[in-house]
């Protein structure tokens, strides 16, 4: 499964991170609304671990992401991305 979809155009700020386990997709509805004004990552996770899940979350940011990036998680995605911002702020 690809981990990532593309929302609006750059520069892509805002990321948006599913519960789970097992809901990708849910923040789809999010993505396109916030699209008509932002440039919107949608991040699935595939990995595992909790650590895998907060490193596949960095390096697709790094790579796709244009700094400062807004994360908006619902659910398992909202500590997700709690996890990451304290780890790497």
């Amino acid at each position: 499964m690809k981990n990532l979809r593309k929302y609006g155009n750059k520069p892509f700020n805002v990321a948006v991170i599913h519960g789970g386990p097992g809901a990708p997709g849910e923040m789809a509805l999010v993505a396109r609304e916030l699209s008509c004004v932002r440039g919107v990552l949608e991040l699935l996770q595939t990995a595992t671990t909790l650590e895998g899940q907060v490193q596949e979350l960095k390096a697709v940011l790094e790579k796709n992401a244009a700094p400062p990036v807004t994360l908006i998680g619902f659910s398992w995605g909202a500590m997700l991305s709690f996890i990451l911002t304290a780890q790497y702020p």
